[in-house]
Formats: structure tokens, sequence, C-alpha cells
């Protein structure tokens, strides 16, 4: 089976320009991904890598939809102190085992 197309949301290409994000990070969160969870309040699959961003070593979300032939990359950010640890905690997001 061939690998699922990437779109990018129109959301996520303005928070790219309003972030100063390069275009290539949220496939390269994508694709080196250290955690995987789904969000439970959105349904979507949520990315998690660890990398430089604004001189700082910082986790980086990737919020996206997965389809059968699809990837849709719905938003980006940094993540704060804690937060992966205090969703979890909440019940928000629950981690995905042996990637997808």
């Amino acid at each position: 089976m061939p690998a699922p197309r990437i779109r990018y949301s129109q959301h996520l290409v303005v928070r790219l320009k309003l972030r100063g994000i390069s275009r290539v990070l949220p496939r390269t969160v994508f694709s080196r991904a250290s955690r995987r969870f789904t969000d439970g309040m959105t349904g979507f699959s949520v990315a998690v890598h660890a990398m430089r961003f604004q001189g700082k070593r910082r986790e980086m979300c990737l919020v996206y939809r997965k389809d059968r032939d699809e990837v849709l990359f719905i938003t980006i950010h940094p993540l704060k102190t804690r937060q992966v640890h205090n969703r979890l905690q909440s019940g928000r997001w629950r981690i995905i085992k042996n990637g997808e």
C-alpha cells in the first residue's frame, strides 16, 4: 500500500506563519515522534517530538487526523512543561502503543 498523502489544514498554514515555524517541521515531528497519543476530546491523533525550537529544546506537538489514504496535519505548537503529563492524568490523552 502506498504511503498516505499528507495535507496541511488552512489553520496549520496560518499557525506556521504566525509562529515562524518552517513548513518542514510538521513532517519532522510526524515522522520522528517519540510518543503518540489519541485526544479523547477531539478524536484526533497527537505526535510529540523533542527538538530545538526558537533557541530552546522543546517538545513539539503535532495534531493530525489519519485516514486510509491521507494524513491531515491540523495544528502544531510547542508544549508547556508537564502538559503531556497533565493531559494523560486527566484522561484526555491516551497513549498509542506501537505507533499506529
